[in-house]
């Protein structure tokens, strides 16, 4: 059956591909490909189960094509649906990047996608291949999370609110973005609890799980803020579970910027403060200093005060600009970035 369906296949692949055969699948990729579209190799495996809409969009086109745009690792291959993925799993039938795809213009009937566009760099250039590929009167299933965790496969840029899905998809005839049973709040909220809760050590996980969510809601958020179970997170379940990311940059200038002085910096507590300034001048570029929350600061500047909430204070020159700026710690890292 795989012979006949990869005949199949190649008739509707543009005529540079179709001599790309090997072995049970067609290699669309090339390094300049895999290069633009950031894949990578992964030891990851993604095999996300089918839910009842693609099943009933899979039956009404039997007699027909369906694309399964980054289709994951498939127990049962079905003849008329084309597994195209990055990874050369078993049920893979075509290796290909979605932002560039290797099919002639409106060929299949129905193009299936499902937590694959979060993944990608270009989540634009995807939906418009996905259109490009689907017949005129074809029907569309795309799938994107917006209340997930951070999950890489290996790589996780996007997530997408229900309106930021349908403008992926100009000129299409929306018929609705729905919420259905495996993709309730109830989903986001399970997960989240559980990636969190091993993220801590056994006694805050404890505490954390035995919060009631009325304690969640009702307790002010600057208590909520400096528990255990929220302080004691690592950096990368920080960013696994974040609320929202913040991106700190600078854009490049053919012109010579006048340096960052660090002109002083120190450590502590109105009860004492330590003499920080070497360190954060080695930290320092010639003209940008970033010290992220991510940062564990008892290594870097030791505890000047043991238990107590401490502050890093820099004052800053450069050229005919000056000032200071400061950041409060909690639990060994800062609370909010230093960025000059």
């Amino acid at each position: 059956m795989k012979g006949d369906k990869l005949d199949r296949i190649a008739g509707i692949l543009k005529p540079q591909y179709r001599g790309r055969r090997t072995g049970d699948r067609f290699d669309c990729l090339d390094d300049d490909l895999r290069r633009r579209a950031g894949i990578v190799d992964t030891a990851n495996v993604s095999d996300n189960p089918y839910h009842l809409p693609a099943l009933q969009l899979f039956a009404r086109h039997q007699r027909g094509l369906v694309a399964d745009i980054g289709a994951g690792k498939r127990t049962e291959q079905l003849s008329h649906v084309v597994n195209v993925e990055v990874v050369p799993y078993d049920s893979t039938d075509v290796l290909a990047a979605s932002e560039s795809l290797p099919f002639e213009d409106e060929v299949f009937d129905a193009v299936h996608s499902n937590a694959v566009l979060e993944h990608v760099k270009d989540p634009f250039a995807c939906a418009a291949e996905m259109l490009r590929v689907l017949k005129p009167g074809g029907e569309l299933m795309c799938c994107v999370p917006f209340l997930q965790p951070y999950h890489g496969y290996p790589n996780h840029y996007y997530n997408m609110t229900h309106q930021g899905l349908a403008n992926l998809f100009p000129g299409v005839e929306v018929l609705g973005v729905d919420v259905y049973e495996e993709l309730r709040p109830i989903t986001a909220l399970q997960w989240i609890i559980g990636a969190w809760a091993s993220g801590l050590s056994e006694q805050s996980a404890n505490e954390f799980l035995d919060l009631r969510l009325r304690d969640i809601v009702a307790r002010p958020y600057h208590v909520l803020a400096q528990a255990r179970c929220v302080v004691e997170l690592p950096p990368a379940k920080n960013h696994e579970l974040a609320s929202a990311s913040t991106l700190f940059a600078r854009k490049p200038d053919a012109r010579e910027s006048a340096p960052l002085e660090i002109v002083r910096a120190a450590y502590g507590t109105r009860a004492g403060w330590l003499d920080a300034t070497a360190v954060v001048r080695g930290l320092a570029g010639r003209d940008r200093l970033f010290i992220s929350c991510a940062r564990a600061l008892e290594p870097l500047l030791g505890d000047p005060a043991p238990g107590a909430a401490k502050e890093l204070r820099i004052a800053w020159r450069r050229g005919e600009r000056g000032g200071e700026i400061a950041a409060a710690e909690l639990a060994g890292r800062l609370r909010t970035p230093i960025w000059l």
